[in-house]
Parts: C-alpha cells; sequence; structure tokens
C-alpha cells in the first residue's frame, strides 16, 4: 500500500500549489480591478473539493485526470485573462509561477492525524461544497452511510466515521462527479 501510494504520488503534479497559484493569480487581477467571471472561483471551488478527495484515496484514476483537466481549463482561461488584460509579459511571469507550483513536490496525501471536535477513533475527510455536490446531496449521503457531518465554515465541512464508510463515500462522490461532467 505505502509502495502503491508512492508511485501515485510520484508521478502526480502538486495539485494542492498550482491550486494556490491560480487562486493567487485571480486574486492579483481582482486587486488590478480586472472583472473576473463567476463561474471562475466556482471552478475554483469545484477543483478544491476534488483535489481533497484524490488526498482522502488517490488511486482514483479518475479523480486524477479530472483535477488535471479542470486545473489546466482554469489556468487557461486565466492566463488568457491575465494576457488580454495586462500584458503579455505579465501572463508570462504567471505561467512561470504556475509551472513552478506544478512541478515542486506534491504533498503526500494523507488525512491529517486529528480534527477538532471530530473523536480521535474516527477516520475523517474535509470537502469543500461546491458545484460538483451540495450540502443536500451530501447530507443525504453521509446519512446513508451512517457518517457524522462536523461544519468547519461556509463551504467546508469534515466527515468523519469508520473508515471503511468514509472511503465508500468518497468513491460514491466520485461516481456522482463522474456522472456530472458526462452531462456537461
Amino acid at each position: 500500500m505505502i509502495r502503491a501510494l508512492w508511485l501515485v504520488t510520484d508521478m502526480m503534479w502538486n495539485y494542492y500549489a498550482v491550486w494556490k497559484a491560480l487562486e493567487e493569480l485571480m486574486g492579483d487581477l481582482k486587486e488590478r480591478g480586472i472583472e473576473i467571471p463567476a463561474d471562475f472561483l466556482t471552478k475554483l471551488k469545484a477543483v478544491h473539493g476534488n483535489i481533497n478527495i484524490l488526498k482522502a484515496d488517490p488511486t482514483y484514476e479518475d479523480t486524477m485526470e479530472q483535477v488535471e483537466e479542470q486545473l489546466n481549463n482554469l489556468e487557461g482561461q486565466l492566463i488568457y485573462l491575465a494576457e488580454n488584460s495586462v500584458s503579455p509579459e505579465y501572463a508570462d511571469e504567471w505561467i512561470a509561477k504556475i509551472k513552478e507550483a506544478r512541478e515542486s513536490e506534491p504533498e503526500i496525501p494523507r488525512a491529517k492525524p486529528f480534527s477538532p471536535g471530530v473523536p480521535r477513533a474516527d477516520y475523517w475527510i474535509r470537502l469543500t461544497i461546491g458545484d460538483i455536490i451540495d450540502r443536500d446531496e451530501l447530507e443525504k449521503m453521509t446519512s446513508e452511510q451512517g457518517l457524522s457531518v462536523k461544519e468547519e465554515g461556509p463551504d467546508t465541512v469534515v466527515v468523519h466515521g469508520e473508515r471503511g464508510r468514509v472511503k465508500a463515500l468518497v468513491k460514491e462522490i466520485t461516481l456522482r462527479t463522474r456522472e456530472k461532467t458526462k452531462r456537461t
């Protein structure tokens, strides 16, 4: 298991670092007074949620491919906006920053050993509510799995309970994600 995790981790980008760089680019564009399309923030939240799913179980190649595709699409749209709204040189600077983030050493995906308010014996995952899964769907799925949900913020929850049930939830979210992306 550890060897397989190492192989998967070794092959993937540092998704979180790329996501963070795109978030910073979006913020910098906003500070410059450039209007960011509303769906960009939704896309950024959705990819963050998928990165969290991937961290919970990095063996889902479909989720990995989806995260890469989402990051590439968002990067292309933001770089296009940067180039046309600021300058080609500005866009080139951000391309270099994103490339550096992509090539940085990825964090080994694993659950943190402790989350305040969650029983220590429980396995848990932090999820960001987005356009992939809404709060009502998540509450229904967690209830069906016999899991507990703890609010951490307006769009962030910690789902916890028996390890096998949390993993089953991750599989179910992955399947729903595939279904939704096939429809669009």
